[in-house]
């Protein structure tokens, strides 16, 4: 970056990523950003999950069907998950199988230490 300084300030897990915050430099002032996987993946050589993501029942299904995630390729690493209900993470559902209790669009994201996180395509879930 022309003109800019580069310092690390910290690091912090969450469910679904590892964030990293810093500060730049640039002209008369400082400011703070929050960084995606891919800006990680440059610093930290991040990995590609090879297999996919699907969850069974897949499509349409109904309320408090037991949703399952399968990843077709196990890693080294161990899994964590995260669902999503219509685009939103759902607070403590970080299994590899959730039952929905309301409709809405339901997906599910995979992820590894040191690997892009993957996500499911999604369900449907009607009464």
């Amino acid at each position: 970056m022309q003109g800019g300084v580069f310092y690390m300030i910290k690091t912090k897990q969450t469910v679904r990523r590892t964030l990293l915050r810093f500060a730049v430099l640039v002209g008369i002032g400082f400011f703070t950003v929050s960084c995606e996987d891919i800006f990680l993946g440059m610093l930290f050589d991040y990995k590609t999950l090879e297999g996919d993501i699907t969850t069974i029942p897949h499509g349409t299904t109904y309320t408090y069907t037991r949703l399952t995630a399968v990843y077709s390729r196990a890693e080294s690493e161990s899994l964590t998950y995260q669902w999503k209900k219509d685009g939103k993470a759902i607070k403590g559902a970080t299994s590899q199988t959730y039952k929905p209790d309301t409709t809405g669009s339901y997906t599910v994201t995979v992820s590894a230490s040191g690997y892009y996180s993957k996500t499911s395509a999604s369900v449907s879930v009607i009464k």
